[in-house]
């Protein structure tokens, strides 16, 4: 009877891990679509002061 007590735990242990695996997973999908978006953003606003320094020379 021990055994089977010993493998419920286990398993209860196993679906604690495979349940915290999965939200650093869902973080991780997270953080990099921001990050995406962030560079998205950046690459935006070069382009704008690129432009605005191109416009700024021919003054």
């Amino acid at each position: 009877m021990r055994r089977s007590s010993h493998a419920r735990e286990m398993e209860h242990v196993e679906a604690r891990v495979r349940a915290a695996l999965a939200r650093k997973d869902e973080s991780l999908a997270s953080a990099q679509q921001q990050i995406a978006a962030l560079s998205a953003q950046l690459r935006n606003t070069e382009a704008v002061l690129a432009q605005q320094q191109a416009e700024l020379h021919t003054l």
